[in-house]
């Protein structure tokens, strides 16, 4: 994804993707026991950021792009850098709030280089809802 000027405005923070601690990928997020660790999807945001969005701490908030989004819980707590979101995921469709989860967000694009799948090339726009 291509990162000018217009874009950065619209879609200022970049979208990560991680396994959550408790799930492998998207293994194990079928069991009720490790879904009751994680909790709930969530979006990790440093203050500055959270601001800009008004998500203040436990606000619900719409993580999208031009093409999809998917909602969550905001969690401010600094863990990532400013302009980057991180989205602990994989949780299963049917557990999420709004039957989507971060693989809606992220690009189905490969690479121009090799093939490769660009999910960490995701740019999103965070909004309190």
């Amino acid at each position: 994804m291509q990162s000018t000027t217009a874009l950065a405005r619209a879609l200022p923070a970049r979208f990560l993707s991680p396994p959550a601690r408790h799930f492998l990928n998207s293994t194990f997020a079928n069991l009720a026991r490790f879904r009751d660790f994680e909790r709930e999807p969530h979006l990790d945001m440093h203050p500055e950021d959270a601001a800009r969005a008004a998500s203040p701490t436990a606000t619900r908030c719409a993580c999208s792009t031009t093409a999809a989004a998917t909602r969550c819980k905001a969690r401010v707590n600094g863990k990532p850098r400013r302009g980057v979101v991180v989205a602990p995921s994989v949780w299963w469709k049917k557990h999420s709030p709004d039957g989507r989860n971060a693989n809606d967000v992220t690009s189905q694009r490969t690479a121009d280089l090799g093939g490769a799948a660009t999910f960490y090339d995701c740019r999103v726009q965070v909004e309190r809802i």
